[in-house]
């Protein structure tokens, strides 16, 4: 997958023949490693820089910093961390497939 933006909960992802558990559990596996990778990252910036990574300062790590479009309602806080972001992605995956199985 070239993006995080391409998995549940941001759209469907384009993968056929998958059962909706498998793209659940896709989806969850890429952002849980992608939180993972960010918070190692984070982790790392802040003993080199003696300063948090936030979205702000992230394109100082990463070459191009990308954010899921959530609507046009929705903005962005620059002073947090991307990983909060991804934590509170994971949390609205695993209440809309709390929600699947009622």
């Amino acid at each position: 997958m070239p993006s995080v933006n391409i998995v549940l909960p941001y759209m469907v992802p384009p993968l056929k023949g998958c059962s909706e558990e498998s793209l659940f559990e896709f989806s969850a596996c890429c952002i849980r490693n992608s939180r993972d990778i960010l918070l190692a990252l984070e982790s790392e910036y802040r003993a080199l820089f003696g300063r948090n990574l936030t979205l702000s300062r992230l394109s100082e790590a990463v070459i191009l910093p990308l954010c899921p479009d959530k609507g046009e309602c929705v903005n962005y806080d620059p002073n947090l961390a991307a990983s909060v972001y991804l934590d509170n992605d994971l949390e609205m995956l695993y209440r809309i497939s709390k929600l699947k199985k009622l």
